[in-house]
């Protein structure tokens, strides 16, 4: 499970108190993700972050910098600042400079879900195939909504074929109290 969106170090410590304690689940099945991309209405600023995955880490659950639209360069940099080596990538720019990150630095790549469950073609996914190839791992995929943090669902049911025997896969998009439950039951 992947909390999106944590902007305090209050807001991370109550994730994990719910997660870990109350819901009982192991640190490493948790992430938190922060956003660094200064255009979002929920981002953080480096210094907020790096407080932020400090809480992750203590507790040993991964802090993720969410990106939009930056060079691996500015990606490798905030990551190193924030204290995090998992980088969630948004935006064609971020696809593309993403297979330049060091492989120090673990990738989440974004993809995008139409309403009716369907992919929306990604013709840089072919560089996880590339990674795969070489012997390498492919990034974790989260899927969203298309255009991200718009806090709409889109058809599960169709989608269920698409990750159909992945195992490095997140979901994104439209979630909330009132249906995770649902998503987790008709996805697992």
């Amino acid at each position: 499970i992947k909390v999106c969106g944590i902007k305090t170090p209050r807001d991370a410590d109550r994730v994990l108190e719910i997660a870990l304690y109350e819901m009982g689940l192991p640190p490493d099945g948790l992430k938190l993700g922060m956003i660094l991309w200064p255009n979002s209405k929920r981002s953080v600023t480096a210094e907020v972050g790096r407080v932020i995955a400090a809480v992750g880490n203590n507790a040993g659950v991964d802090p993720v910098g969410v990106f939009v639209d930056e060079t691996a360069e500015a990606m490798q940099q905030t990551c190193l600042e924030v204290g995090t080596t998992i980088a969630q990538l948004h935006g064609p720019k971020c696809r593309r400079h993403g297979r330049d990150l060091p492989s120090s630095i673990e990738k989440i790549r974004v993809v995008d879900v139409r309403p009716d469950g369907t992919l929306v073609p990604d013709p840089t996914m072919v560089d996880d195939n590339a990674a795969l190839a070489l012997g390498g791992v492919r990034p974790w995929r989260i899927y969203d909504a298309k255009g991200g943090g718009t806090g709409k669902a889109f058809d599960w049911g169709r989608f269920a074929s698409v990750v159909e025997g992945e195992d490095r896969w997140l979901l994104a998009g439209g979630l909330s109290a009132s249906n995770v439950a649902a998503a987790v039951a008709r996805l697992r």
